[in-house]
């Protein structure tokens, strides 16, 4: 069953819609098209970061980081509940 999750990044609210088999790493894709991040360019030496790397989500307590891998089922993310989207500065 279909659900959605608000994500507030400072004066932001992003509605998504999710189902509880929805992992944080394919919300983080869907923000960053919303936000228009790009991937960032590969310095010498280094690998470039994707877009969805510049982005952290945490819990409706705001301290707890979601995992890419973990689902809104594993996390016990309801309806309707906010989860708070931070970037990341120079992608560290």
């Amino acid at each position: 069953m279909s659900s959605y999750i608000r994500v507030k990044r400072k004066n932001q609210t992003f509605f998504i819609t999710v189902e509880p088999s929805t992992d944080f790493m394919t919300i983080k894709t869907q923000l960053a098209q919303l936000q228009n991040i790009h991937d960032s360019e590969a310095e010498e030496g280094q690998q470039g970061l994707k877009g969805y790397d510049k982005i952290c989500l945490y819990g409706p307590d705001q301290v707890t980081e979601m995992r890419s891998e973990a689902t809104i089922a594993d996390q016990e993310i309801d309806t309707d509940e906010v989860i708070y989207m931070v970037l990341r500065v120079g992608g560290e």
